[in-house]
């Protein structure tokens, strides 16, 4: 990629992520249809809450960070 930037003479200001802990704990997740088990995330100073039958979704297709789903993996227990 440091390649094709210098080829088209650009300057690539890719920064470091900041060093910050994700979070998460079991949190009632409230919808239309009624209240299930979910799980919120926190990470610096974002929220997020979701379903954690979504979470586990996102962690078996792969599409989840390894961090992410190791959380997920506790949280299960």
């Amino acid at each position: 990629m440091n390649e094709a930037a210098s080829k088209l003479k650009l300057e690539l200001n890719i920064s470091e992520p900041p060093n910050v802990e994700l979070k998460a704990k079991i949190s009632p997740y409230v919808s239309e249809h009624g209240t299930y088990r979910g799980i919120q995330l926190e990470y610096g100073s974002e929220s997020t809450l979701l379903p954690f039958s979504l979470a586990e979704r996102l962690c078996r297709y792969g599409v989840a960070r390894s961090e992410f789903c190791s959380i997920v993996e506790k949280l299960r227990e």
